[in-house]
């Protein structure tokens, strides 16, 4: 295992926490209710609302892309609009180091 990174829990909070609204807002803007989310990506109305509330932390690659096609966008597209709420909040310098810190230990 590279002991060059180790895992940015504050980081990586605040990353999900601009995800969950990204996911929030993209739906209200196609006019869809937690429910018809839901139906669309294959999931339950709760596992929405636990992905807003940030209560959900753990979506698996076929959550995501799921997901990511019921709001009309690829999973990448997603992800980069959740970023860059991320950067724009002045969460970070650089994009990079979103889910990674840096360690000079070997």
């Amino acid at each position: 295992m590279n002991s060059n990174f180790k895992w940015a829990d504050d980081a990586a909070t605040r990353f999900l926490t601009q995800f969950s609204e990204v996911v929030r807002v993209r739906r209200v803007q196609l006019g869809l209710s937690q429910g018809e989310l839901g139906v669309r990506a294959g999931v339950t109305r709760s596992y929405i609302s636990d992905i807003e509330t940030g209560l959900r932390n753990n979506l698996s690659m076929k959550s995501l892309h799921r997901i990511a096609c019921a709001l009309e966008w690829s999973p990448a597209e997603l992800l980069i609009k959740a970023e860059a709420r991320y950067v724009a909040f002045g969460a970070m310098a650089e994009p990079t180091s979103i889910i990674c810190e840096s360690s000079n230990e070997q």
